[in-house]
């Protein structure tokens, strides 16, 4: 059955896969003297179009963006509409609390993604949210503290509980397990030792549930104890040496999607069902993460060595 359903779709998208940017073209990109030399480079990729499209440079955020509403458009088409609404909603999510922000502010709401499900007109009126938003209980409170700790945990079940595929849920299952490791760690690093706060911040629904559910931060020696027989040793081990030797987490940061990469990369191969697909759009989703961090540095002048601590692994 899975053969029948995605066989076709597979198929059209090992094809896409080659359009990856590889390594190599990254480094190239990273080797540009320039903002402008950069997205010319872009001109021999599935970028070209949205990059001739630009009427400065520096709106390259637009170029980035309008590939992933087409990498979206193209999943939609193959009928995966259904299975990758969750990853959608992360959009949604981030729209959203920019929405609440504004409407406690008083200012006019701006910076929406496209990328969402709900219009953004939409999202203004907290009395009337559309699934899964609807659910929050948002009513009375004014903490946005609070207000992104609801939301945080609305989404997460909802796509925890939305995800059939076994994949897509272990997918959601890594992402809680790596947001939970690192607000453990950020909490720490501010020396907060009010449980209740790690409890209104804590995500249920990884696999370190459980385990999170015992600890209390600025406990980092408990911390590393308690996961030194798991898959995320070597992370938390990392964050905490990161955060007494620098004071910083983004070598955590940069460790945490490489372990995601890896998560999604494990799919490539798989012959038939929904895991390529929705590996191909995390893939892209990636570069676009990737191509972000370069261009926002030759924006900004950091050096090639600057840029190059901050990037993350590639799909392949």
């Amino acid at each position: 059955m899975k053969e029948s359903r995605y066989g076709y779709a597979v198929a059209r998208t090992r094809s896409l896969e080659n359009s990856l940017l590889e390594k190599n073209k990254l480094e190239k990109l990273l080797a540009a003297p320039s903002l402008e030399e950069a997205l010319a480079q872009l001109a021999d990729t599935v970028y070209a179009d949205a990059v001739a499209k630009l009427d400065r440079p520096e709106d390259f955020e637009r170029a980035l963006t309008e590939k992933l509403i087409e990498e979206y458009q193209y999943m939609a088409e193959l009928g995966m509409a259904g299975e990758l609404v969750t990853l959608r909603w992360r959009y949604d999510l981030v729209n959203l609390k920019l929405a609440i922000r504004a409407r406690l502010s008083g200012e006019e709401p701006r910076g929406f993604s496209p990328l969402g499900t709900i219009p953004p007109e939409q999202l203004m009126n907290l009395e009337s949210l559309p699934a899964p938003w609807g659910e929050a209980p948002l009513e009375g409170e004014r903490d946005p503290q609070k207000l992104d700790f609801i939301l945080d945990k609305t989404f997460y079940r909802a796509a925890l509980e939305n995800s059939a595929d076994p994949y897509l849920k272990g997918w959601w299952q890594l992402e809680v397990d790596l947001r939970n490791l690192g607000t453990f760690l950020r909490l720490s690093a501010l020396g907060i030792k009010d449980r209740s706060l790690w409890d209104e911040a804590r995500i249920p629904g990884g696999e370190l549930e459980e385990i999170f559910a015992e600890l209390s931060p600025p406990d980092l020696e408990a911390l590393k104890t308690s996961l030194s027989m798991t898959k995320f040793a070597g992370l938390a081990e990392e964050g905490v040496r990161s955060l007494e030797a620098v004071g910083s987490l983004g070598n955590f940061e940069r460790l945490a999607d490489n372990m995601q990469v890896e998560y999604f990369s494990s799919a490539k191969y798989i012959p038939f069902g929904p895991e390529p697909l929705i590996a191909y759009i995390l893939g892209r989703e990636n570069e676009v993460k990737i191509l972000r961090i370069i261009l926002a540095g030759k924006a900004n002048n950091l050096s090639r060595e600057e840029i190059r601590e901050r990037l993350r692994e590639v799909y392949g």
